[in-house]
């Protein structure tokens, strides 16, 4: 669960209603490949301009399935260059896949720049990620509270709320739940000529009328809105009063790299306690935690996951960390879904232990080899994932000392409001 993305596209509409103005259908165009080239290693890539939207196109370059401003610092891999054809115009597109092997698509190649991509600095602007799915979020830089607010304000009785606010930034009411909800989307052009409140006044009079309702219709419900700074384009969320809000969990996060995400549905802190105690007199440690957290982040059994983990080691255990960190770890991830089948979750865990233990020999090492050692320990709980099983253990010597990171984990509870 990775990346430092930008607002999801897709937007699930609530259940009560939803309102939309100028929603027109795109027609596809039609592309043909004329030529492809393999390549015998993949190429790493990264976005040439993280904030630029650009789409991530299917193979048939008839629909796109995700947008390159959603992975600002994710490394992308070719392996392939595609020539399409649409008319007489020819375009070179890569075929390319994420670091962790979950996103994949055809990008035009100038889009995309060649290396690896490389944090220059500790990033200065916060994200609000979606505790539903972390691997989606938005830049703060990219939320105009003054803009909102002004919204918000059209809306009397209403209560500011960070839960509600959270699903209008990231356009996804799954997050107060779609039970008793509204939605109203304006996507309106907006003349930048124009005051800007009277002109969503009357975008969203209009569309209350249409469906019966007035900006007094919604007395004590919760609300939060948000207009893009760039285009204007508004959607406000409602949830009425005394419906019971989604739970939200903690998302913990590389914050260096904001593509490093778990969120805390992939915890299971007292199966990972237990793990630490199997090393007699270590030192639980936070910042080592998150390091064995974001193991999950970027392990999958067909991923070329360590380099990607290298860098949230980096960022978390420091830069030197490969000569003095220890790592034991159990591969159940790679044993094929006939091998986890029948077996309960703690005949997995178990087995994980026995895992542990080999690697340890494999290593010469024993359990009780770490006195004083700071430890974290992370044991993948989800029977969803494909590294169901796998564990980490990382253990850091007394005499290295830790970055500092800063803030690693978001809830819901910081989400600004004004």
């Amino acid at each position: 669960m990775k990346k430092s993305k930008f607002i999801s596209l897709l937007i699930a509409f609530c259940a009560l209603f939803s309102i939309q103005v100028n929603m027109h259908p795109v027609q596809a165009a039609t592309y043909h490949v004329v030529k492809q080239k393999n390549y015998a290693k993949n190429k790493p890539y990264h976005a040439k301009d993280p904030d630029k939207s650009v789409k991530i196109w299917n193979k048939k370059h008839t629909k796109p399935i995700s947008n390159l401003q959603n992975y600002p610092h994710t490394t992308w891999y070719a392996s392939a260059s595609v020539t399409m054809k649409h008319d007489s115009t020819k375009a070179i597109y890569y075929k390319v896949k994420s670091g962790n092997k979950r996103h994949s698509g055809y990008v035009w190649h100038g889009y995309l720049t060649k290396g690896k991509y490389a944090a220059t600095s500790t990033p200065t602007t916060s994200v609000l990620f979606n505790p539903l799915n972390p691997e989606y979020g938005i830049h703060t830089k990219n939320i105009d509270n003054n803009l909102n607010n002004s919204v918000i304000s059209l809306f009397p009785n209403t209560i500011h709320d960070k839960q509600t606010q959270l699903a209008a930034d990231l356009f996804d009411n799954n997050i107060i739940g779609t039970e008793s909800c509204v939605s109203i989307i304006v996507n309106a052009k907006y003349n930048n000529h124009d005051n800007f409140k009277d002109f969503i006044y009357k975008q969203l009079q209009k569309e209350l009328a249409k469906n019966n309702k007035a900006f007094t219709g919604f007395n004590g419900f919760k609300i939060g809105a948000y207009v893009n700074p760039k285009s204007k384009k508004t959607i406000v969320m409602l949830k009425s009063p005394g419906s019971i809000p989604t739970k939200l969990s903690t998302v913990f996060y590389d914050p260096k790299n904001y593509s490093g995400v778990v969120s805390s549905d992939y915890i299971d802190t007292e199966r990972n306690n237990a793990l630490i105690n199997l090393f007699p007199g270590t030192v639980k440690n936070d910042q080592v935690q998150l390091a064995a957290n974001l193991y999950q982040s970027y392990f999958d059994v067909s991923a070329d996951y360590p380099e990607h983990y290298d860098d949230i080691c980096k960022d978390i255990l420091g830069k030197n960390y490969k000569k003095k960190v220890v790592f034991v770890r159990s591969m159940l991830g790679w044993k094929s879904p006939t091998y986890r089948k029948g077996k309960s979750d703690e005949e997995i865990y178990e087995a994980a232990k026995k895992e542990i233990a080999k690697d340890l020999k494999r290593q010469h090492k024993k359990f009780n080899d770490f006195k004083g050692y700071k430890i974290g320990a992370y044991f993948c709980p989800s029977t969803e994932e494909n590294n169901y099983g796998v564990t980490e253990i990382v253990l850091v010597p007394p005499t290295v000392k830790l970055p500092n990171i800063g803030k690693y984990t978001f809830t819901v509870d910081d989400v600004p409001l004004d």
